[in-house]
C-alpha cells in the first residue's frame, strides 16, 4: 500500500472522529473571541470598539474541516522518512489499525483552525484565551503553546495543539500580515511539488526582501493600534 493510498484510506476512517475534534476547536475559538472582544470593550468603555474587533478577528478552518490525503501522506513521509520506521511495517503487513494508532498520536493537526488578528500585539493574550477556554471543557487539554515571535522569516504567532480524547487538533493565532507570509513561504515557496530548487534558490533574496517588509508592516501596525486605543479608548468611536 502506498502512503497516498493509506492516507486516503486514514482519512475516511477517522472523519467522524476528527469532526468532532473539529467541532470542539471551533467552540474554543468563539468563546476565546467572545471573551476577547467583551475585555477590551469593557476596559476602554467603547461599544465600537468592540463591533470593529468583532469584524477583524476572523476564525477559518479547513476546508472540510480535516488535512486533505494529499497533505496528510508528505507529512507521513516526512514524519517517517526511515523506510524501516514501525509505522511503515504496519503499513506494509496490512496492520492499519496499528498504523493508524501511531498517525493519531503523532500527527497532531489533521484538524486545524487560523485565528487571524488585525495586529501582533493582540496574539498572546489571545492564545491564552484559547488555554483558558480549552480548560473549562473536562474532555479538553490544551497542550504547551508553540510561541514564536517577530522573527527574520517574518512569521508572528502562536500554535495551541489541543487533545480531545485520544485525539489532537490545533489552533493557530496569527495576524493577518503573518497569512500573508504563509502564503508565500509555505503555501507557494516551500512546496517541492509547485516550485523546484533552482527556482527556490533564485528567488531566495526576494523572499527575504518580503520578509523584512511584513517585519516593518508588523511593527507600523502595533503602533497605529497602539495609537488608537490610547487615543479613543475612552471616547464614543474608535474612528471619530
Amino acid at each position: 500500500m502506498d502512503t497516498q493510498k493509506y492516507a486516503q484510506g486514514f482519512i475516511e476512517r477517522q472523519r467522524g472522529a476528527y469532526e468532532q475534534v473539529n467541532g470542539s476547536l471551533i467552540d474554543i475559538a468563539e468563546s476565546a473571541k467572545r471573551d476577547f472582544v467583551q475585555q477590551l470593550e469593557k476596559k476602554y468603555s467603547n461599544p465600537p470598539l468592540g463591533i470593529w474587533l468583532d469584524n477583524s478577528i476572523t476564525i477559518q478552518g479547513r476546508p472540510g474541516g480535516i488535512k486533505s490525503s494529499t497533505s496528510l501522506a508528505r507529512k507521513l513521509e516526512e514524519k517517517f522518512s526511515d523506510a524501516n520506521e514501525v509505522f511503515w511495517n504496519y503499513v506494509r503487513s496490512d496492520d492499519i489499525s496499528q498504523a493508524d494508532s501511531i498517525v493519531t498520536q503523532t500527527v497532531r493537526d489533521i484538524v486545524g483552525l487560523e485565528v487571524r488578528l488585525p495586529c501582533g500585539r493582540f496574539v498572546e493574550d489571545f492564545a491564552k484565551l484559547i488555554s483558558e477556554a480549552a480548560r473549562t471543557r473536562t474532555s479538553l487539554a490544551p497542550e504547551t503553546p508553540d510561541a514564536t515571535g517577530a522573527k527574520s522569516s517574518g512569521y508572528r504567532g502562536q500554535n495551541i495543539k489541543i487533545r480531545v480524547g485520544v485525539l489532537s487538533g490545533e489552533i493557530q493565532v496569527k495576524t493577518h500580515l503573518t497569512k500573508a507570509w504563509d502564503y508565500y513561504s509555505h503555501d507557494l515557496f516551500y512546496k517541492k511539488e509547485i516550485i523546484d530548487e533552482i527556482t527556490h534558490q533564485r528567488l531566495g533574496g526576494r523572499l527575504s526582501t518580503l520578509s523584512t517588509l511584513l517585519s516593518v508592516c508588523e511593527e507600523l501596525s502595533d503602533e497605529v493600534i497602539a495609537e488608537l486605543l490610547d487615543r479613543f479608548g475612552n471616547k464614543s468611536s474608535l474612528l471619530g
